[in-house]
C-alpha cells in the first residue's frame, strides 16, 4: 500500500512540474531605438539667431545715435532762438520788430520742452558782445562757423537716418531668415521624427518575428517532450491497470490507471494545442482544474489513511476483547452453575456477550477436536 502512494506521489509530482514549466517563456518588451541627431539645421538656426540679434543691437545703436544728433541739434536751434529773442528787444518799435518777434515765438514753440544748449548760450553771447564792442568783422565770423556747423549737424543727421534706416532693414531681413530657419529646423525635426519611428516600427517588427521564431522553436521542443511523457503516462497507466488487477484490487487500479492515462492524454493535448492563441487561458484552467484534482486526491486518501488506522485500531480492541472473553471463561467454566461469581458475572453480562463466549467455546472444542484426528 505504501508503494502505491509512493508511486502516486511521483506521478502527481512530475504532472505539476510539466504544468510549471508550459506558461510563457517569451518577452514582450523590444529595444527602442535611439533618435538620430542632425546639427546642420540647429546650426543653421542658431546662426540666424545670432544674425538676427546682431543686427538687432546695430539699429538700436544707430537709432540712439540719431536720437542723441537731433536731440544736439534741436538745443543748439533752441538757444539760437533765444539769442534772437533777446537781441530783438533792442530793436526799436515797429512791424520789423513784431514780426521777428512772432516768428521767432512760432520757432520757438515748434521746439516747446528743448532746453537751450549752455555752450551755444554761451558762443551767442560772445557773438553779440563783439558787436556791441565794435567787433562787427570777428562777429561776422563767428556767424559763419556756427552756420557752417549747423549744416555739418544737419548732414550728420541725414547720414545717421539712412544708416539707422539700412540696419533696421538689416535687421527686418534677419529675422525673416531667422523665422526662415525655424520652419527648416521645424520640418527637419518632424523628418527626423518620422524617419525614426519608422526605425522604432522596423525594429519593433523584427523583434517580434525574432520572438515568433524562437517560441516557435521552444514550442516544438516541448511539443517532442511532451508527447514523450504522455506516452510514458499512458504506460505508466497500462501498468498500473495490470498490476492492480493482479493485486486484487481492479476498481482501484483502474481508477489510478484512468487517472495517469489521461495525464497522458493531456500533454498529448497540450503538445497540439501549444501554438494556439488561447492555449494560455485554457492552460489556466487546466492549471486549476489539476490543482484541484489534487487536492481531491490528496484529501481522499488521507481520509482513506484515516479510515484504515480506524479499522487497525478496532481489530486491535476486538482481539483484546477476545482475548479477555477466553480468560474469563476459562475460569468460569469449571466453577459449579450455582455459584456465586458464575451468577454475578452471568447477571451483568449482556445476551451478546454471552453468545460471544459460546461462540468462543464451540470455536476452542473444533479446534481440539481437529488437534485430536
Amino acid at each position: 500500500m505504501k508503494r502505491s502512494s509512493d508511486i502516486d506521489f511521483i506521478l502527481a509530482f512530475t504532472f505539476l512540474f510539466v504544468l510549471s514549466i508550459l506558461w510563457g517563456c517569451q518577452s514582450d518588451q523590444p529595444p527602442v531605438a535611439k533618435p538620430t541627431k542632425d546639427s546642420s539645421q540647429f546650426g543653421k538656426l542658431s546662426d540666424a539667431q545670432d544674425k538676427t540679434e546682431k543686427a538687432l543691437m546695430e539699429a538700436e545703436s544707430k537709432r540712439l545715435a540719431l536720437e542723441e544728433a537731433t536731440v544736439t541739434f534741436n538745443s543748439k536751434l533752441a538757444a539760437n532762438i533765444d539769442l534772437a529773442r533777446a537781441g530783438n528787444q533792442g530793436n526799436p518799435e515797429g512791424f520789423p520788430k513784431i514780426i521777428v518777434e512772432g516768428e521767432l515765438n512760432i520757432a520757438r514753440s515748434q521746439l516747446d520742452g528743448v532746453a537751450s544748449d549752455p555752450e551755444e548760450m554761451a558762443r551767442g553771447e560772445r557773438r553779440r558782445a563783439d558787436l556791441e564792442t565794435g567787433r562787427a568783422e570777428e562777429a561776422r565770423r563767428a556767424y559763419s562757423v556756427a552756420a557752417e556747423d549747423a549744416k555739418k549737424m544737419q548732414s550728420e543727421i541725414v547720414r545717421l537716418k539712412v544708416e539707422r534706416d539700412v540696419a533696421q532693414a538689416e535687421a527686418n531681413a534677419a529675422r525673416a531668415l531667422e523665422k526662415e530657419a525655424q520652419k527648416v529646423f521645424e520640418a527637419q525635426l518632424e523628418k527626423n521624427r518620422q524617419e525614426n519611428q519608422k526605425a522604432i516600427d522596423k525594429l519593433v517588427a523584427d523583434h517580434r518575428k525574432e520572438l515568433d521564431k524562437e517560441k516557435r522553436a521552444f514550442q516544438r521542443q516541448l511539443g517532442w517532450v511532451l508527447m514523450g511523457l504522455g506516452t510514458v503516462f499512458i504506460i505508466g497507466g497500462a501498468f498500473l491497470a495490470y498490476t492492480g488487477v493482479q493485486s486484487g484490487d481492479p476498481l482501484k487500479a483502474i481508477v489510478r490507471a484512468a487517472v495517469v492515462a489521461g495525464a497522458g492524454a493531456f500533454c498529448f493535448s497540450v503538445a497540439w494545442s501549444i501554438n494556439q492563441w488561447w492555449f494560455k487561458w485554457v492552460f489556466i484552467g487546466g492549471c486549476a482544474t489539476g490543482v484541484a484534482a489534487c487536492l481531491v486526491y490528496a484529501w481522499a486518501a488521507w481520509k482513506e489513511s484515516q479510515e484504515k488506522k480506524a479499522l487497525l485500531q478496532r481489530s486491535k480492541e476486538a482481539d483484546e476483547a477476545e482475548k479477555a472473553l477466553k480468560a474469563i471463561g476459562k475460569v468460569i467454566d469449571p466453577l459449579p452453575e450455582k455459584s456465586e461469581i458464575k451468577q454475578a458475572l452471568s447477571s451483568k453480562m449482556s445476551k451478546v456477550d454471552k453468545a460471544l463466549i459460546h461462540e468462543l467455546k464451540a470455536e476452542d472444542q473444533r479446534a481440539e477436536a481437529n488437534l485430536a484426528q
